[in-house]
């Protein structure tokens, strides 16, 4: 049968060197002779019998009981079923029982390392704490594995990339060679904060990015496969890396075309890296969001309206003068707040040649500079207030972080006690 011939195919991987874990229901008994190892659980889960499978008979003729007792050469899959399924609760308390409590093997006992009260409770199955691999150790597996969702769906990375460089060259052509007076001026403000809004946009993409591996998350770290601490970290590694910090990078093409501050190569190295920072913020904050609500409706809800509070109080559609003082914690907790105001103040600090003008006549203009522009709008042209807009940036996301790691760790906990419970 083609079972048959899987479990075979599988028996040659073992001799190979290949650690195989099978999960098979009522195998035929040409099958069975080809299982080194078995696993019996009761109805509850509990370990009945772990070890070889020739050690079967001998092992339930040693606890010198009747009713579990197996024949030798007979179908040993068939007689555990039985045993598991037709014995009393009292039987079967009594066959966990004696598993947890059977004496220690000598190939186990004589290791130097089985030793002390923690080595007693590991072999009889009660230890308290599940013993896991070193950070990093963790942090590189759950990395690959991470990796490799990417790689078998690529669909999403491609389609953010695509979408990113198609952007740029579209802002690149509607804004092409945008001029220095009142109109280019309001050109070059709209381009800014229509790139943070996208960016905005964009980030709602990781309200479900705990969601969609939460049953997996709790069912791994209560059995301590890994810490919450290392699986956030892997998670927000391979979100932020590839979703959030390359694509900004693309806006360079529309940079370039727009013709914002070209008067030296930092201004477009800030540029870029203000983009990625607030890219960085914006995903932190829907990722907090998203591991803290209860529900992916909910977090969509939560994070639609704070993508409106950001973008109403993020300092173009309502001038930063005009915001009322009871709104004003609100826009300090905006990452637009900042991203807009840093992205100002490098395209205009310090810059000469701007022209305020009328359209119904084109001999009344005045000529301006870029921190006077900055100021008519309410912004401070200093350097020390671009720093402070980095740094709030990196504060919130830290913050943002810290959130989403609570929240994590809240499942965490929740999932473990429920499985305790039960």
């Amino acid at each position: 049968t083609n079972a048959a011939i899987v479990v075979d195919i599988l028996s040659h991987l073992v001799s190979d060197g290949t650690t195989v874990v099978l999960s098979i229901q009522q195998p035929r008994l040409d099958i069975v002779r080809l299982l080194e190892n078995v696993v019996v659980l009761s109805g509850n889960g509990e370990v009945v019998y772990s070890g070889a499978l020739e050690g079967v008979p001998g092992y339930f003729r040693s606890l010198q009981r009747t009713e579990v007792r197996i024949a030798e050469g007979i179908n040993y899959a068939d007689s555990l079923i039985d045993l598991v399924m037709r014995s009393s609760p009292d039987t079967l308390t009594f066959l966990v029982k004696s598993f947890k409590e059977r004496p220690l093997p000598e190939t186990l006992a004589a290791c130097p390392d089985a030793e002390g009260p923690d080595a007693q409770e590991l072999i009889e199955g009660r230890s308290k704490a599940p013993i896991g691999a070193r950070f990093t150790d963790q942090l590189t597996a759950l990395g690959w594995r991470s990796l490799k969702n990417i790689l078998r769906q690529p669909f999403l990375l491609s389609l953010h990339y695509l979408s990113t460089i198609l952007l740029s060259l579209a802002l690149g052509f509607i804004f092409y060679d945008t001029g220095k007076n009142s109109v280019g001026i309001q050109d070059r403000m709209g381009c800014l904060f229509f790139l943070l809004l996208y960016i905005l946009i964009a980030s709602l993409s990781s309200l479900p990015v705990w969601r969609d591996e939460q049953l997996l998350f709790t069912r791994e770290v209560t059995q301590g496969c890994y810490g919450t601490v290392s699986y956030f970290t892997s998670v927000v590694l391979w979100d932020l890396l590839p979703m959030r910090v390359v694509p900004p990078c693309f806006f360079a093409v529309a940079y370039r075309l727009i013709g914002l501050q070209d008067s030296s190569q930092a201004h477009l190295a800030c540029f870029v890296f203000i983009l990625v920072l607030a890219n960085v913020c914006l995903t932190s904050m829907m990722m907090a969001i998203g591991v803290l609500s209860p529900s992916n409706n909910l977090a969509t809800v939560i994070g639609s309206v704070a993508c409106l509070i950001s973008v109403l109080l993020g300092g173009f559609v309502l001038n930063r003068i005009s915001i009322p003082e009871y709104c004003l914690p609100l826009a300090y907790l905006s990452p637009l707040y900042y991203a807009f105001e840093a992205l100002l103040l490098n395209e205009f600090q310090g810059q000469k040649g701007y022209v305020f003008n009328a359209a119904a006549d084109p001999n009344l203009f005045v000529e301006v500079s870029g921190d006077e522009v900055l100021s008519t709008f309410g912004y401070t042209a200093t350097h020390a207030e671009l720093m402070l807009d980095l740094g709030a940036l990196a504060l919130l996301s830290a913050v943002f972080l810290a959130l989403g790691v609570i929240g994590l760790v809240r499942i965490a906990r929740a999932s473990s006690g429920s499985s305790q419970g039960a």
